[in-house]
C-alpha cells in the first residue's frame, strides 16, 4: 500500500515552483525533487505512474521510501556524501540499480542526479527512467551472442573433426575383408547420422531461421570439405532450391553430396571440382564433376560410397549415375523427384 503522507507541513508552492513543476510534467522521464534532508519535495506524474503512487503520496516522504529495503542504509550514506560535493552525474544502470514501487515490487531504473538551488537551499533533481525493457533486450542479445559463439565452435572444430574421421573410415572400406564390410558400413552410416545431428544442433543454436535454408547448408558442407580436398569446389545453385526441397529430400541430398566429396578425396587425386544443384520441372539434380584420374572401369572398387549414393537416390524414387569423363575426371549425377515420394 502507498505510504501515508508525512504530517510535516511544508510551505505552499510559489508561482515559481508551480512553473517548474509544470515543466517537469513535460519531460519524458520520471522526476523526483529531494531536499537536503532527504525528503521528497515534488514528483511528476511519470514517476508516480512508474512507481504506483497517487498525487500527494510522496511529498514530504524520505527518498529512501523509493529504495529497496536491502539498499536503504547504503543509499542514505551515499546521499549524504553526494551533498558534500553535489555534481550532475548518473547513479548507474541495470541490473545494479532498482527502485521500489508502492506495492513492494522493484523496477530496474537509470537515475541521473542534478543538484540545483531552490528558495536558497540545495535540492537534487533526479531523473528516473524505467530500463527494464533495455535490460531484457541486452540479456537477450547476450544469449544470442553466446549461442552464435557455440554454433561457430561446433562448426569450426567439432564438425570438422567428425568429417575428417568419416573420411578415415571411408578410406578403410577398400582395405577391410568382406566379412568386416557390413560393420564398417554401419559405422559410416552412424557417422553420417552424427554429422546430421550436429548440423541440426548448430542451426538450432543460430538465431536466424533463414540460415537453415538448404542453400546455406550445402554451402557449409562444401566449405567443410576444403581442408580434406585441398581446394574449395565451385558451387552453382539453380532454381528454387530453398523453397521446393522438403526436409527429407534435403537430408538425403546433403548425405549424398558428402559421399561424393568423400569419394573425390579418396580416389580422384583431383585438383578441382564443380558442384551444380538444380531444381526444375519437379526434379532435383545434383551434379558433381572433378578433374581427377576418373572413375575406375570397375566401379565396384569405389566400395560402399557408390552404393550409398544409389541407395539414397533409390529411396527417394530417383537414380544415381557415375560416369568417366574424357580426357579425365568423373561426373556424378544424383537425381530425385520432388513432392511425390518420401524417403524410406
Amino acid at each position: 500500500m502507498p505510504a501515508s503522507p508525512a504530517t510535516t507541513t511544508r510551505p505552499e508552492p510559489t508561482v515559481a515552483h508551480a512553473s517548474i513543476w509544470s515543466a517537469f510534467e513535460l519531460l519524458p522521464d520520471g522526476i523526483v525533487v529531494v531536499d537536503a534532508r532527504g525528503d521528497i519535495v515534488h514528483a511528476n506524474r511519470r514517476l508516480l505512474n512508474l512507481l504506483g503512487y497517487e498525487a500527494g503520496d510522496l511529498v514530504g516522504q524520505p527518498i529512501e521510501l523509493l529504495v529497496p529495503d536491502a539498499a536503504r542504509a547504503r543509499h542514505a550514506e551515499d546521499r549524504a556524501r553526494f551533498l558534500t560535493d553535489p555534481v550532475t552525474r548518473s547513479m548507474g544502470t541495470v541490473p545494479d540499480l532498482r527502485a521500489r514501487r508502492a506495492d513492494g515490487t522493484e523496477v530496474a531504473v537509470d537515475v541521473s542526479l542534478s543538484p540545483t538551488r531552490l528558495d536558497g537551499e540545495t535540492v537534487v533533481v533526479a531523473a528516473v527512467r524505467d530500463v527494464t525493457g533495455r535490460f531484457v533486450v541486452e540479456t537477450h542479445e547476450a544469449k544470442l551472442e553466446e549461442r552464435e559463439r557455440l554454433a561457430r565452435q561446433l562448426h569450426d572444430t567439432v564438425i570438422q573433426d567428425v568429417f575428417t574421421t568419416g573420411l578415415a573410415l571411408a578410406s578403410l572400406a577398400s582395405q577391410v575383408p568382406d566379412l568386416l564390410r557390413p560393420q564398417l558400413d554401419e559405422l559410416i552410416d552412424r557417422q553420417d547420422a552424427t554429422i546430421q545431428r550436429l548440423r541440426s544442433a548448430i542451426f538450432e543454436l543460430e538465431p536466424s531461421e533463414a540460415e537453415q535454408a538448404l542453400s546455406v547448408l550445402v554451402d557449409a558442407l562444401v566449405t567443410e570439405s576444403t581442408p580434406v580436398l585441398g581446394f574449395t569446389p565451385a558451387l552453382t545453385l539453380e532454381g528454387p532450391v530453398d523453397a521446393a526441397v522438403d526436409d527429407e529430400v534435403a537430408e538425403q541430398l546433403l548425405l549424398a553430396l558428402r559421399e561424393a566429396l568423400v569419394n573425390i578425396s579418396l580416389h580422384a587425386r583431383a585438383r578441382s571440382a564443380y558442384i551444380d544443384l538444380a531444381v526444375a520441372d519437379g526434379e532435383l539434380e545434383l551434379r558433381v564433376l572433378d578433374d581427377g584420374v576418373g572413375v575406375p572401369l570397375d566401379v565396384a572398387r569405389l566400395g560402399s560410397g557408390l552404393a550409398n549414393l544409389r541407395r539414397r537416390a533409390g529411396a527417394l524414387g530417383g537414380v544415381c549415375e557415375v560416369q568417366r569423363c574424357r580426357p579425365q575426371g568423373t561426373l556424378v549425377r544424383w537425381t530425385v523427384p520432388l513432392g511425390s515420394v518420401s524417403a524410406s
